[in-house]
């Protein structure tokens, strides 16, 4: 009986230490170069949630800059690390890369259709309550072709309220000047969230 104490104990604390015990499973020391996959949808998303589902709509920023911003955050912090980084396209083209780093897109709990990134408004029976900007991540590491394995996921998600009194249904209803701010806060989240990660990656 003590000695299933003893197990259960010791597969707890694994299970407790998560990534950044995982990740030593890898020699550092002999990785120079790392490839970055970004999975990211092309576009952030715009959703107006309501009570039911026939109160949705959704649309999305046709804007090709906040995908490009999440894999130069990866990049810049993994240049920072001492790492040489290539972008890449798939793991077909990893071949000369030591490590791979994947940035996967992840849902907000609870809040249907915020797969990646994006600005969400939420209602409920008509009344306006939360406006935010979001980003979900989680970072995977690959080496020679395999996922290397974690018992808890290397996420970062971050929401923001936004500082806005109504939020139309469409994104291309609002004008340039606000556009522009809340572009900004969707970035700032791009960057916590990278730095989120990268921390429960023990990177």
């Amino acid at each position: 009986m003590k000695i299933i104490q003893n197990a259960l104990i010791v597969s707890f604390i694994v299970f407790l230490s998560g990534c950044h015990n995982q990740i030593m499973k890898i020699d550092l020391a002999k990785v120079e170069s790392v490839g970055i996959i970004n999975k990211f949808p092309n576009y952030p998303n715009y959703l107006n949630i309501g009570t039911t589902i026939f109160n949705n709509s959704s649309c999305i920023v046709e804007d090709i800059t906040y995908k490009k911003f999440l894999t130069e955050e990866v990049e810049k912090h993994l240049q920072r690390k001492g790492f040489k980084v290539k972008h890449l396209l798939s793991e077909k083209s990893a071949s000369n890369v030591d490590m791979i780093i994947e940035i996967l897109p992840r849902s907000i709990y609870g809040i249907p259709n915020t797969k990646g990134y994006g600005f969400f408004h939420r209602s409920l029976l008509g009344i306006s309550a939360k406006k935010k900007s979001y980003v979900a991540l989680s970072l995977n590491q690959k080496k020679d072709g395999k996922e290397v394995f974690r018992l808890l996921s290397c996420i970062g998600e971050i929401m923001t309220n936004l500082p806005i009194d109504e939020m139309p249904l469409k994104w291309n209803e609002l004008n340039e000047s606000k556009k522009k701010e809340l572009g900004i806060i969707l970035k700032k989240d791009i960057t916590k969230a990278v730095s989120m990660a990268f921390s429960k990656l023990g990177l």
